[in-house]
């Protein structure tokens, strides 16, 4: 599984909830799907509890993983309000159609220090 966000600020945001005190460095990568290869998955069809859930959230994604039913799952972050529009997106590798991933950009971000 790759996990992805619709924009660098959500991607920050969803990486600076996972680290522990030090000045990071990572590559963002901008790549580009097709919507046909995107299925969308909205809040009212995760269970009922998916922010506080985990497991569940998990179990979905694998579930969707293990169908090969399309390369991307666009997928509600827990982060920030549905109303955004903003979201994650599930990449699974094992699809026959990640060769249609399109790399748009690459380049190198340090994170404030004031994000841990």
């Amino acid at each position: 599984m790759v996990y992805t966000a619709d924009s660098l600020a959500l991607a920050t945001l969803e990486l600076s909830v996972h680290l522990a005190g030090a000045r990071v460095a990572y590559s963002a990568i901008e790549v580009d799907i097709a919507d046909v290869d995107i299925t969308e998955l909205s809040a009212d069809e995760l269970p009922r509890r998916w922010k506080s859930d985990e497991a569940a959230t998990q179990r979905a994604g694998e579930k969707w993983t293990r169908s090969l039913m399309s390369l991307a799952l666009r997928v509600p972050s827990v982060l920030v309000d549905a109303r955004s529009g903003e979201g994650n997106v599930l990449i699974n590798p094992a699809h026959d159609a990640t060769a249609r991933i399109a790399e748009v950009q690459r380049f190198r971000v340090v994170l404030d220090e004031r994000l841990r």
